[in-house]
C-alpha cells in the first residue's frame, strides 16, 4: 500500500513490520487526527475516510510523475530481516489481537494442527511460498517497496528511525520535539532489545527466504545472535 500526500507531496511505500504504523500516525497526526487514534484506524483503506490518494487513483502519466517525478518525497522504511519476520510471527501468530485474526493467519499458511507452529515450523511453511502469494506482513522488502519502479529519495532504516524520518517531519510541518508526543518511545531504541537470538539453522532459513533484503539493504546475513 502507497501514501501520496498532494497537500506535502510526500509519497510513502508501507512495508509492514518496518515502522509502518509508526509513519502511518504521523500523516494523520499532520491532517488533524488526535496522536491518540486506534491503530486500526490508522491502517484503514475506506476512501471516504483515508484523505490520502493510492496509486490507483491516478492516470498512468499522473502516476509516473509521482514515482519518478521532482515535484514528490519518495520515502520507504526498512527492517533488519531478522527481526522483521520475528515481529510478524509473534504478532500474527503468537500474540495476534484476536482469535480471529490468528486463525486467518494461520489459514494463509494451510496450518490445520491442534498447536501453533513453532517458529521453525512457520519459516519452512512460507519458504515454499511463492513471492506474490505471501501476506504482505512476511513479503520481502524488496517485493513491496517496487525498488524497480520508484526512485526513492529515502529508504531509511527503522533501527535509525528518529534520525532518518527528520525531512518527512519537516513536509509535514510537524515539529521534532513532539516526537514522543506522536509515536512514544523513539522506534530505533526498542529494537535492540526485541532481537531475539536465533538458531543457526533457522537463521539460515530466514537468510534464503529473504537473502534479496539482505543484500540490496545493506543487513548483515551473519547478525543474528545479538542481544
Amino acid at each position: 500500500m502507497a501514501i501520496v500526500d498532494e497537500s506535502s507531496k510526500l509519497m510513502y511505500v508501507s512495508i509492514p513490520k518496518a515502522a509502518n504504523s509508526a509513519v502511518k500516525r504521523l500523516f494523520w497526526v499532520a491532517n488533524g487526527w488526535p496522536a491518540d487514534k486506534k491503530i486500526d484506524a490508522i491502517h484503514t483503506v475506506d476512501p471516504e475516510i483515508v484523505p490520502f490518494r493510492q496509486f490507483d487513483d491516478y492516470t498512468e502519466a499522473e502516476l509516473r510523475r509521482v514515482l519518478t517525478g521532482g515535484d514528490y518525497f519518495r520515502f520507504t522504511f526498512v527492517r533488519n530481516p531478522y527481526t522483521r519476520i520475528q515481529s510478524a510471527y509473534k504478532n500474527k501468530i503468537l500474540n495476534p489481537a484476536t482469535e480471529k485474526k490468528r486463525a486467518s493467519f494461520l489459514k494463509k499458511l494451510n496450518w490445520n494442527k491442534n498447536t501453533l507452529p513453532e517458529f521453525g515450523d512457520f519459516l519452512d511453511i512460507i519458504r515454499t511460498q511463492k513471492e506474490l502469494k505471501m501476506d504482505w506482513h512476511w513479503m520481502p522488502q524488496t517485493r513491496l517497496a517496487l525498488i524497480d519502479m520508484i526512485d526513492y529519495h529515502l529508504i531509511g532504516k527503522q533501527e535509525s528511525f528518529s534520525q532518518e524520518i527528520a525531512p518527512v517531519y519537516e513536509r509535514l510541518r510537524l515539529e521534532v520535539a513532539d516526537w514522543p508526543n506522536l509515536i512514544g518511545t523513539p522506534i530505533n531504541q526498542t529494537t535492540e532489545e526485541k532481537v531475539v537470538i536465533l538458531n543457526p539453522i533457522d537463521a539460515e532459513k530466514v537468510w534464503d527466504i529473504y537473502r534479496a533484503d539482505f543484500d540490496t539493504f545493506g543487513y548483515d546475513s551473519t547478525d543474528y545472535q545479538r542481544k
